[in-house]
Parts: structure tokens; C-alpha cells; sequence
């Protein structure tokens, strides 16, 4: 058996139909094992596209989410530091309290009946809001007014109720002012003299 081996020349073997169809089979599998492996290859890759493409999309969505939340914040700390600007830190030295604003109200020719203290509410700014009801012509009233919407504290007169006294012929004023402020406000800012 050792001799026909031997025996064998290798152009024999070339010329064997046998050996021609397992080289073609081998080359055949490495070909259809290669086609296949760069099938995998572009479709992994194009499935990585896709998902990029759409991981790309969402971040130039959230990139412009971002760019516009930027734009509101900056706006509104552009509006924070102009409020800050006008509403003062605190109310300086002079408070007006009830001995203050009656002697305010008697600069005018009025006559301070009742002044409620206020009553703070927590906010970043506070509002306090002071009752006043005071007693004189109209005419005084009304300057009254004029001067309280002339001071340099921020304020607003949140309603007025006027009622004329028949029997004496002034008027009764029910005022209700709220004052703005930073750190709240326990009075009316003014000159008492």
C-alpha cells in the first residue's frame, strides 16, 4: 500500500475529477464565506448609520432645546437684575408706622383713623400691604394721593374706597397700598416733617 502512494505522481492528482471538485468546492465555500461576512459587515454597518443618524437627530433636537432654555434663562436673569435695580434691598432709614403716617396724614389736613399693620408673605418679592383710613376734604385727600404716588418707593394702590359724610361734609378714604420691596416693608417711606 506504501508503494501506490508513491506511485502517485502529482499530475495525476491535478488531472483527478475528485481533487478538481474539492478545490472547487473549497474555493466555493471560501467565496460564498466571504460574500457573507461582507453582507454582515455593510448591513451591521448600515444599522450603525441608521442608529447614528437618529442619535445625531436627537441631539441637534436637544442642542436646540438647549440654545432656547439658554435664551429664556439669560432673558429672565436680565429681567431679575433690572427688578433688582428698582426694588430697593431695604426701605433706608425713615419708616413711616402708624405715629409716622398720622403725622403725614396731618401735613395733608387729614385725620388718620385706623392703620392696619401688614402682614408678609414669602416671595423672592415681597408685597406688604398696608389699610389706611383717613378723614378730610376732598381736596386734601386727592393731594394726599398725589404725594403718596409720587414717593420713590415701587408701590401700587390696590383699591380706594371713597364715602362722603353728609353731616360733615369731608370724605372718609379706605386705602389699601401695597409696597414692594426685597425684604419686605414695615411702612410708608417719607418725610413726616
Amino acid at each position: 500500500m506504501n508503494k501506490d502512494i508513491k506511485d502517485i505522481k502529482l499530475d495525476d492528482l491535478k488531472e483527478s475529477p475528485a481533487f478538481i471538485a474539492g478545490c472547487f468546492i473549497f474555493v466555493m465555500v471560501l467565496i460564498v464565506a466571504l460574500i457573507s461576512f461582507l453582507i454582515y459587515t455593510i448591513l451591521g454597518t448600515k444599522a450603525e448609520l441608521v442608529e447614528t443618524r437618529t442619535s445625531y437627530q436627537t441631539h441637534l433636537q436637544e442642542i436646540a432645546t438647549l440654545e432656547e432654555l439658554r435664551a429664556q434663562s439669560q432673558k429672565a436673569e436680565e429681567q431679575l437684575s433690572a427688578y433688582k435695580e428698582v426694588l430697593p434691598d431695604s426701605l433706608g432709614d425713615i419708616y413711616l408706622h402708624a405715629e409716622g403716617t398720622e403725622q403725614l396724614c396731618k401735613n395733608f389736613g387729614l385725620k388718620l383713623t385706623t392703620f392696619q399693620n401688614p402682614v408678609d408673605e414669602e416671595s423672592d418679592t415681597k408685597e406688604t400691604v398696608f389699610n389706611l383710613t383717613v378723614e378730610g376734604s376732598y381736596e386734601n385727600i386727592l393731594l394726599f394721593m398725589q404725594y403718596v404716588s409720587t414717593l420713590r418707593q415701587i408701590h401700587r394702590i390696590d383699591s380706594i374706597k371713597l364715602t362722603a359724610d353728609e353731616t360733615t361734609s369731608l370724605y372718609v378714604a379706605n386705602m389699601k397700598i401695597c409696597i414692594l420691596s426685597q425684604d419686605g416693608s414695615t411702612g410708608l417711606v417719607g418725610s413726616a416733617g
